[in-house]
Formats: C-alpha cells, structure tokens, sequence
C-alpha cells in the first residue's frame, strides 16, 4: 500500500541483464493481489542457442512447487515453440510430504512431518519407511530450493537425529538391557524414505556442480529438530512408533542372520517383513 492508502504492485524491468530503471513504474493493483509476477523470454544473444522449452520451464515449477508455503498458487502462462499456449494452474497442498508419495511405495507409518524456522535457518522434514523398498535410505534433498547430494550437512544433521533418537530408544527401552540384539545405524538406514529441505539465510555450496549444502550450523539446528520433534511425534502416535519398533528389530534379526553389516535384503527377507510367500513379493 502506498502513501495515499491505495493498493499497488510495482514494475521492474531487465532486459540482457541490465536493470533498467525508466521501465521502472507503480501501477494499480486494486484487488490488493499478493505474490510476484514473473515475466520473461530468452536472450539468445546471451545465452546462444538454447533447447529448453516452455514445457521444460513448466515441469521445473511444478517439480520446485512442494517446497513453496503450503497453499501457494502458480499460474502459468507460457508460449510454446509452434506459438500455441499453454495456461495451467498448480497450487502446493501438501508441501514436501508431495515428493514422499511419489518416492514410496508400501509406508509402514504414516509420514512424520517436522519443521522450524528461527528467521535465519528453515527446515522441513518429511519421511517413512517403505517395506516394499528395503534397501538403504532414499533421501531427496535441497538448500534454498536447489537440489543437493547426501553428504549436504542438513543431510547429515537430519541422518545423525534420527540414530541418535531410534538407536537408544531401541537398545534401552524396546529392546531392553538383556536383548542379545544391538540395533545399529545401519538397521535404521534400511527402507528410510525422507526429503530434507532447508533454507538459510547465507548458504554456502560447495563440490564441483555446487550441489553440496555445507554451512555447518545447519547440523546441530536440524538435530535439536529432530530430538524435540520426534518426542513430540511418539507421544502423539504410539501405535505407529511400536510399528516402527517392531520393523527395526526385524531389519537388525535379518542382519545378525545374514552376519553382515548390513541386510541383504533377498526375497525372503522381504517376505519375512511382509508375512507374504515369496511368490507374491
């Protein structure tokens, strides 16, 4: 709003990206519209001879849309090479738990949701574990909206909460003193579906496609998460804690039979998770 109480938006212009300040202007925006209009066309005498299209720019939005404020709308206008148009509306109703459904396949639980922000750092968090998948964690990722690989550091803070959570509450509660079983990293790893996604007011990005997240006070931020967020989350969902218990325990027997580090997961392993004869796996 501006200084006569009326509602307006503001142009700004680029063009060969240079600001241009002339194109710069106030108009009249009185239905009070919030959000950002976002307007462009290749330069091709920048970027020479480009193969992206319209529907490469449309997918991008709609892969990047889960990670905007849950309720966000985009809509999309766009030209296609042969000049037809494409209009579409996509709105963010679920926020990242949209990336799990696509990645799992059979969820033991369903996914535990967490987040917080302190105005510099922001993290969501959204995971399960997939019997139909028993393989080690598929973990989707990304810092400020750009995807990153797993040895990001909000990766390993949100990978090093969760053992420091299940690990103890496994040995020492579920288990208890007297189990011959010792439930390790490794056991936690197996069939973990998460997307971790973090914003931070200074990122820094390192490794040679600048695909690695690597501010380090992102580690202890997300591990205070994860502690404070699942005790929150056990005491509000004891049957699928107990689920999750109960999967661990069989993941860490697989191990100890295989006598291996890690699980093998073979079909008859799945079937003894699953309770299914092997001819239906």
């Amino acid at each position: 709003v501006s200084a006569d109480g009326k509602a307006h938006a503001r142009r700004v212009e680029f063009r060969e990206g240079i600001y241009w300040k002339n194109k710069e202007k106030v108009i009249p925006n009185p239905n009070n519209f919030q959000g950002t209009i976002v307007e462009f066309r290749p330069s091709y005498q920048i970027m020479g001879n480009i193969t992206t299209t319209c529907e490469d720019v449309m997918e991008l939005i709609a892969t990047l849309l889960p990670l905007m404020k849950i309720g966000a709308i985009v809509k999309f206008h766009g030209e296609k090479n042969n000049g037809s148009i494409i209009d579409k509306t996509a709105i963010n109703e679920s926020g990242i738990v949209a990336f799990l459904v696509l990645r799992r396949n059979s969820p033991l639980i369903a996914p535990i949701v967490l987040s917080r922000t302190t105005g510099n750092m922001k993290a969501d968090i959204a995971f399960t574990y997939d019997s139909n998948s028993l393989k080690e964690e598929d973990i989707l990722s990304f810092a400020n909206t750009c995807p990153t690989i797993n040895n990001s550091t909000h990766v390993i803070g949100f990978l090093d909460g969760l053992f420091n959570y299940f690990k103890p509450y496994m040995n020492k509660i579920f288990l208890g003193k007297n189990s011959k079983l010792n439930i390790i990293n490794n056991d936690i790893r197996v069939g973990l579906k998460a997307v971790v996604s973090v914003s931070h007011i200074e990122p820094m990005f390192s490794g040679q496609a600048k695909e690695i997240f690597s501010n380090k006070d992102i580690i202890p931020f997300i591990k205070d998460l994860m502690k404070q967020g699942l005790d929150e989350w056990a005491k509000a969902n004891d049957g699928d804690l107990q689920k999750l218990c109960k999967y661990f325990k069989d993941i860490g027997n697989l191990r100890l039979k295989s006598d291996k580090d890690r699980v093998e997961l073979s079909k008859k392993y799945v079937s003894s998770l699953t309770g299914l004869p092997k001819k239906y796996e």
